[in-house]
């Protein structure tokens, strides 16, 4: 007796639970615009609150005024995009989605169906940085690959599977 398994087109590479269906590029974007939503929506709050600290003690001389104006553009050059840059690795580390994939029904995976480790989140987020360098032509080379991979995706060897 002989038992053929299917892989869903997946050949020589792991099954993971689930359907291994390679995720769209809508869907992939609406993920990343939920994600991206909630992060704005932080970065506002983070921002707020940094504002309302700095307007109940603000300061009347130009030195106070310019280190007030320094703690401001800190936490907008500098907490807000390590926290966008965190989100994405520790969410796809530790379990593979982000809310917006969870959302979505979206599931990161290493090429090989198995989970993502922190350095090739790392690695991935990184790289990322590159696919939007180009006018976002990394992101939209997903609906060119046949595996609906982006830049980031091959750099990384991982790709984004429905759930």
């Amino acid at each position: 007796m002989t038992v053929t398994v299917a892989t869903s087109g997946l050949e020589g590479e792991h099954a993971v639970a689930g359907s291994c269906e390679p995720a769209g590029f809508a869907a992939r974007a609406m993920a990343y615009l939920i994600d991206l939503s909630l992060l704005l929506i932080f970065a506002f709050v983070l921002l707020l609150g940094a504002g309302l600290r700095l307007w109940h003690s603000f300061p009347s001389d130009l030195t106070g005024l310019i280190g007030a104006s320094l703690v401001v553009l800190t936490v907008l050059i500098v907490v807000v995009p390590l926290l966008f840059f965190s989100y994405f690795v520790l969410l796809h580390a530790g379990c593979g989605q982000t809310v917006g994939k969870m959302v979505m029904g979206l599931r990161l995976v290493a090429d090989d169906g198995g989970p993502v480790g922190l350095g090739q989140a790392f690695l991935r987020a990184s790289a990322a940085l590159l696919s939007a360098l180009p006018l976002g032509a990394g992101f939209l080379w997903a609906v060119l690959d046949r595996k609906q991979r982006t830049w980031h995706d091959l750099i990384a060897a991982t790709r984004v599977i429905c759930v």
